[in-house]
């Protein structure tokens, strides 16, 4: 059950300061306390979403946000969702993360207020539900509640209604804008693990290598002076390279969501377990990595580098204002995956083919069926005489393929392409 994951301990550290005579003295308080929420969470009803409303201006957009409270790294996380225009929200933070299958629960209180500054005893309290979430999210939710203050979060999961295709349409066909307008965007890509935090601050260090060879180059820094800064070791057995290679295996990197959530937004920074590193330092490490070093990938294995180059491409695109035919784009980020087959088409329409897309007249729409959304995606360029995405090949399957039995054929017309 919910409150056996640390409640107890962090209740019992709250009302006794840890101080076990005053521990026993205030136990029969502890009991009553914890019967309380452990009947009351089985006697909670799930959360349900009010429907967004219309908005005047077709520019604009309402959108839910989630106002999270500080609290510790464990127990129960209880917060608040609030609907705002997106021209007035307040600043927040929108949340990058993969999904992944399991699913866990938080308390979610509807309505509440997004004035950060009010007093918790001076707000009326609306009765808390209970709303699933990829278990995935748990631990940055605990992370970011833990520093100390309450943060206001822009969360797909939590502030689109996933049961709603209408809302869904609307929602992602409006994603780039929603952060755009983020104040930063948190790349959660998990918790600690496999030596990250070295990997990560291995990756700041190799970005200030590459920074300080380019301004020794523009003459903007002295040989005597890059010789003063400190030295990062590049050798095949270096750990912390072995770690920052392992953290870009994580599932995340591969997601199709990401190119998007990465591409558009402001600040978006990696963070891993305690740690964060801004993406373009990050980033700014494998460039330099396969710039200076490629002799490196003769020894480790490489794999995912082309998932990070056609981000960077996207980037690139996005940055300079540049227009690129949709198929391109589909094309270039096709080994991307995704739970949903048609987010292997949707995740990308916000980025550098958006325009290519309108023109089209194709939207997002969850409410077809896969073979609808890759039929008429086809039909309509060929309709604008697009005639170049019949040379995108079809993705072969081999009966003895592991991932075979993953992937069904699709009861589509032989000219209807399959972008998973």
């Amino acid at each position: 059950m919910w409150w056996m994951d640390g409640w107890p301990i962090s209740v019992c550290r709250t009302y006794t300061g840890g101080d076990q005579s005053l521990f026993l003295r205030r136990l029969p308080l502890l009991i009553g306390i914890y019967f309380h929420h452990s009947k009351g969470i089985d006697s909670m009803s799930s959360y349900r979403y009010d429907q967004l409303p219309d908005v005047k201006d077709p520019k604009d957009l309402y959108i839910r946000l989630l106002l999270l409270p500080p609290g510790p790294k464990t127990g129960p996380i209880s917060c608040r969702v609030f609907t705002t225009l997106l021209s007035q929200a307040p600043a927040f933070d929108a949340v990058s993360y993969c999904w992944g299958k399991g699913k866990d629960t938080i308390l979610l209180r509807p309505g509440g207020n997004p004035d950060l500054h009010i007093k918790e005893s001076n707000v009326d309290v609306p009765a808390e539900t209970l709303l699933q979430v990829p278990a995935s999210l748990i631990p940055l939710l605990y992370r970011t509640r833990y520093q100390g203050h309450s943060c206001v979060l822009w969360v797909d999961s939590i502030c689109i209604n996933q049961t709603d295709d209408a809302e869904k349409n609307i929602q992602v066909a409006r994603m780039r804008d929603i952060y755009i307008r983020a104040s930063k965007t948190l790349l959660w890509v998990g918790p600690e693990a496999d030596s990250s935090s070295e990997g990560m601050e291995y990756a700041a260090k190799l970005a200030q290598r590459m920074q300080d060879e380019i301004a020794v180059q523009n003459g903007e820094l002295s040989k005597e002076e890059a010789k003063k800064k400190p030295k990062v070791e590049i050798r095949v057995d270096h750990p912390h390279l072995t770690a920052l290679l392992t953290l870009l295996n994580r599932p995340y990197f591969s997601r199709a969501w990401i190119v998007q959530e990465v591409v558009v937004s402001r600040y978006p920074h990696i963070v891993c377990g305690d740690n964060s590193v801004p993406w373009y330092l990050f980033i700014t490490a494998f460039i330099y990595l396969l710039q200076s070093h490629n002799w490196i990938w003769e020894f480790h294995a490489g794999g995912r580098l082309n998932l990070l180059v056609g981000l960077l491409a996207s980037q690139q695109d996005w940055t300079q204002g540049l227009s690129v035919k949709w198929w391109r784009v589909l094309g270039r980020h096709r080994e991307c995956e995704s739970m949903d087959p048609k987010d292997k088409v949707f995740s990308f329409w916000g980025i550098g083919g958006l325009k290519s897309f309108v023109d089209l007249g194709f939207q997002p729409d969850y409410g077809r069926s896969i073979e609808e959304v890759y039929t008429e995606l086809t039909a309509r360029g060929l309709a604008k005489k697009q005639v170049e995405i019949l040379s995108v090949l079809q993705r072969c399957i081999d009966s003895g393929d592991a991932d075979a039995k993953a992937i069904t054929k699709l009861d589509t017309l032989l000219w209807v392409t399959d972008w998973r």
